[in-house]
């Protein structure tokens, strides 16, 4: 908790200081290229996001419940950026539907490997599977960085309480 919290909180006071000053802004957007996408310019950034939602995840929930989450976060995320990218060609809202079943069978097969090691129900991870899947392709106005593994794990959580 202490190295993600730090970690996190690093690339909080980072982009803080970047969106607060035009000039620390340029110079960020102009040495790291490929680090920003240019829709960050006024926005925190998707790693800043990425860290903050796994950090809350890990506060909040139970562990079985965050690693399933956070899992669902990183491999769903590396997946359906890779494939759509690559492969996407049929847009749904403003991702593509190739990218959205990468980040569903990735989240599947993270899902169950974990479940080897974690005592949790298949319904529960099944549950998280969808909602991780449909947050990280609708268009909520919040990024999927940030949505995926919070609204993955309060669904599974929700669940379990029932």
């Amino acid at each position: 908790m202490v190295l993600i919290g730090s970690i996190a909180l690093f690339f909080l006071v980072l982009d803080i200081i970047r969106l607060f000053s035009k000039r620390i802004n340029i110079f960020f957007f102009d040495t790291l290229k490929d680090f920003y996408k240019s829709k960050e310019y006024r926005k925190f950034s998707s790693i800043t996001l990425f860290l903050i939602a796994g950090f809350l995840t890990i506060l909040l929930f139970d562990m079985n419940i965050a690693a399933l989450a956070v899992s669902f976060m990183i491999f769903g995320y590396f997946f359906s950026k890779f494939f759509g990218i690559q492969f996407g060609r049929t847009r749904i809202f403003k991702k593509t539907l190739e990218g959205s079943l990468a980040h569903f069978n990735a989240c599947i097969i993270s899902g169950y490997i974990l479940l080897h090691f974690l005592s949790f129900p298949l319904y529960i991870y099944l549950t998280g599977v969808m909602v991780a899947t449909i947050s990280e392709a609708l268009p909520l106005g919040v990024d999927d960085n940030f949505s995926v593994a919070l609204l993955s794990a309060s669904s599974m959580y929700v669940f379990y309480l029932f």
